[in-house]
């Protein structure tokens, strides 16, 4: 799936939870591993259009994000915004 765009953390749960594409309703907004998976496969994947992206990581009232640039993850509050991009499990 594309890029959705750049929003808060909040927003970018929301859109993955309830989004309905390619006739699946099962997308959600990565975790961190698997965030960072896609930060390895991103020449394959393709499409990335941000720096930043949330995953759904949470800790210490602090959201992970990574950099899509140098492949560091860090935590910050949810209000900023970053790149989001939805995932599905594969069957």
């Amino acid at each position: 799936y594309p890029d959705m765009g750049a929003m808060t953390w909040s927003q970018a749960m929301s859109a993955c939870n309830g989004l309905s594409y390619g006739g699946y309703d099962d997308w959600y907004l990565p975790n961190k591993e698997e965030l960072n998976a896609m930060y390895q496969k991103k020449s394959s994947i393709g499409g990335f259009s941000g720096t930043y992206y949330w995953s759904s990581t949470e800790g210490s009232g602090y959201v992970c994000y990574q950099n899509f640039y140098d492949g560091k993850q860090y935590y910050h509050d949810e209000s900023k915004t970053y790149w989001v991009r939805c995932v599905r499990r594969e069957d």
